[in-house]
């Protein structure tokens, strides 16, 4: 492992829009997710377009929390994670591989509408499918998230290690910081950009990583000052090509020239590209895909009141579309994804050719990937 390389708080508060200057540590949060404005990164040397400081409220300390207090943490998830990868007792069971469904034409029907409502402004303003059906789920079952995808994908982590020493790296769209802990254990820094609070929350437990909560469509970051950035498993997340368009320009305008970014997106045709999700998308572009969410220990016996307990924490829940399934002892979400086909990820490319190149495009594990690189 190579030496660490943390940010200071000074410096962190340089990395994002000056309005942003007020002194964190780990996790920073903005009131609301649209309080990030669209395209207000294109213009990131500007205070304007950033969110107001009043905006800005520290919800986890774990940057400053006692050094005792942070390994204490620290030790919590990785025994938490062992037990997840060896099958431990302690361990919650591994979600089935669900049975996605496309989605409803209702549900397009209204992204549709919002989109024609929407003015040159606000037009990479979120989605009502994305903050329903992405950001409440994941702000539902971070935890148990967390417990199942703790490992950094192969491939993600050799481009990471291409990167020159202790280089300065955004991870937009970081999740539960898993690539972003890789980056900092080979001597990166890292700044994480994350819409689900509480995936941030995790991060900066688990990881002690630097997280600001934003959309990746508009991440509060200054224009030129990253070395290279990470998007990996977030576009198939996004609702419009609009966003999608803006989320990749986003990204690479945080990059200085001749930085680097690397992107993945889930593939449709799965089998073709090494997919290990058991998925079978067919002609299907646009997808709910059910998470399982169990709430109780693992080797308990379910009572007499299960169902009414799952319907307590399904009212509680951030994602108001639950379903409870007391057999299966869950309740269950639905997250969307728009799943692409071949050439299709490389295409969001072209409005930015004029200063971006697409260096490499390739499969992974089912996934679409493309590497870019800032050229102006």
């Amino acid at each position: 492992m190579r030496k660490s390389f943390k940010i200071s708080s000074s410096s962190l508060s340089r990395l994002v829009f000056p309005s942003f200057s007020r002194s964190f540590r780990s996790f920073m949060t903005l009131d609301d997710a649209d309080a990030a404005m669209p395209g207000a990164s294109s213009d990131a040397d500007a205070s304007a377009g950033g969110a107001d400081a009043d905006q800005i409220r520290t919800c986890c300390a774990a940057g400053s929390m006692g050094r005792k207090r942070r390994k204490r943490e620290e030790r919590k998830a990785n025994k938490k994670l062992q037990n997840a990868s060896s099958g431990g007792k302690k361990s919650g069971p591994t979600p089935p591989t669900p049975k996605m469904t496309p989605v409803p034409t209702d549900m397009l029907t209204t992204v549709d509408e919002e989109r024609k409502r929407q003015n040159e402004h606000n037009k990479h303003a979120l989605t009502s499918i994305e903050r329903e059906h992405v950001m409440a789920v994941y702000d539902t079952v971070a935890e148990q998230w967390h417990a199942t995808r703790y490992k950094p994908w192969p491939k993600v982590v050799d481009f990471v290690q291409t990167l020159p020493p202790r280089s300065l790296v955004a991870d937009v769209g970081s999740g539960n910081g898993k690539h972003a802990a890789a980056a900092t254990k080979l001597g990166h820094g890292v700044v994480c950009v994350d819409f689900s609070a509480s995936l941030c929350a995790v991060s900066a437990a688990s990881h002690g990583l630097d997280n600001v909560v934003g959309d990746a469509a508009a991440p509060p970051l200054r224009r030129g000052a990253f070395d290279a950035a990470l998007s990996i498993a977030v576009l198939h997340h996004v609702a419009t090509l609009e966003r999608r368009q803006a989320l990749v320009a986003e990204t690479m305008r945080c990059l200085r020239v001749g930085g680097r970014a690397l992107f993945y997106a889930w593939a449709r045709e799965q089998e073709r590209s090494g997919g290990t999700s058991g998925h079978e998308f067919g002609k299907h572009a646009d997808v709910l895909v059910p998470w399982h969410h169990r709430t109780f220990e693992h080797g308990s016996k379910a009572t007499a009141d299960e169902a009414q307990r799952l319907e307590v924490c399904r009212a509680a829940a951030p994602a108001q579309h639950g379903v409870v399934d007391a057999e299966k002892r869950a309740v269950i979400y639905q997250r969307y994804c728009h799943v692409y086909e071949a050439g299709e990820l490389d295409q969001l490319f072209e409005p930015i050719k004029d200063w971006v190149d697409v260096v490499r495009v390739y499969e992974d594990t089912g996934n679409h990937c493309v590497e870019a690189r800032r050229t102006a």
